[in-house]
């Protein structure tokens, strides 16, 4: 059992860099969309891209560890968090670490998921900025006087925007 735990310490160290790493980026990204910085947008998402995929491979193999400490457990592995498994463990000698370990591990979770939150409002913020001026150009457009041609079809003057009517 002990040497479970502490693949599963192993698995939880890597996961925490894997999160500051992706925290970071996020953060970095950040400064990309208020800088309106397209092209490092798209290298900083791709390199989260990548991160993520080893991420997913890091949660498989923290599944596959919890799949076996919960066969040596005599637990269903359907019901184990790692906070539950920290009781369980309470009084193994790996105990201690482990836990700061699951603490740690969910400021890291949370302060990734606060830094995209802040992501998510800010590319919305642009998007509803971006449809702002959409709307204006449209309404300055659609309000523009209108007038007659020689043979008595109606046009609308451009209104100074865009002369999208030929």
């Amino acid at each position: 059992m002990a040497g479970l735990i502490q693949e599963l310490i192993e698995n939880l160290n890597t996961t925490i860099a894997v999160y500051d790493e992706l925290t970071n980026l996020a953060r970095e990204k950040k400064s990309l969309i208020i800088d309106n910085d397209v092209e490092n947008i798209k290298r900083v998402t791709q390199l989260e891209t990548d991160i993520v995929s080893a991420a997913a491979r890091i949660d498989k193999e923290r599944v596959g560890i919890i799949k076996d400490v919960c066969q040596v457990l005599g637990k269903s592995e359907k019901d184990m968090t790692l906070t539950l498994l920290a009781e369980i463990i309470s009084n193994q000698t790996e105990h201690e670490e482990y836990a700061a370990l699951v603490d740690k591990i969910k400021a890291s979770a949370d302060a990734l998921q606060e830094a995209n939150e802040t992501n998510k409002n800010l590319i919305l913020g642009a998007l509803d900025y971006i449809e702002f001026n959409i709307n204006a150009i449209r309404s300055s457009i659609d309000s523009s006087p209108a007038g007659y041609d020689k043979s008595g079809e109606e046009y609308r003057e451009s209104g100074g925007f865009l002369d999208i009517n030929g």
